[in-house]
């Protein structure tokens, strides 16, 4: 992934996609956060999410912790990998008018954090496996953890194999 500062951070930019030393194509920066979950243990993230009913007023939440699992499965001949996201959000920024209800704005922007975050995710699945249909996600070595003789009659064909698996 390649970065920007913007100010004092650094924002992702985009990031290329390779399979056999020969570039497919780019991620878009939303795709790009949601490839981060799977290849490496992020310290923090903020999200700007537009104030409810205000397009040019911003709130921004910071992830201070979060548990990022998948798991492979395999049924009917058919490869699966259940993804799950469990965010800790800290509200950083509030440009919005104040809330009546604190409580229910900070749960509504922590809703649409985590929405946005999954768009990222599932983005970034649609390009692995529909679009560029390779596994630059690294679930091949998840799935080949957790079924070893599996993965042997799998691996040939994995790109195919990949291409069709069901993610929920």
């Amino acid at each position: 992934p390649s970065a920007k500062p913007s100010g004092e951070q650094v924002e992702l930019s985009g990031a290329a996609v390779f399979r056999k030393g020969k570039m497919l194509g780019s991620l878009t920066p939303s795709e790009s956060r949601g490839l981060m979950f799977f290849i490496e243990k992020m310290e923090s993230s903020v999200v700007a999410l537009p104030c409810p009913g205000m397009s040019k007023r911003y709130a921004s939440l910071e992830m201070q912790d979060y548990k990022f699992r998948v798991t492979p499965g395999y049924k009917d001949n058919q490869v699966t990998f259940h993804i799950k996201l469990h965010l800790q959000m800290d509200l950083v920024e509030l440009g919005c008018p104040a809330p009546q209800s604190t409580e229910d704005s900070a749960k509504s922007l922590q809703e649409a954090a985590a929405a946005k975050y999954k768009s990222d995710i599932e983005g970034v699945l649609n390009k692995a496996t529909k679009v560029y249909k390779t596994d630059f996600l690294e679930l091949g070595k998840v799935f080949e953890n957790r079924y070893p003789g599996k993965w042997k009659k799998l691996r040939q064909n994995w790109s195919e194999e990949f291409a069709n698996a069901q993610m929920t």
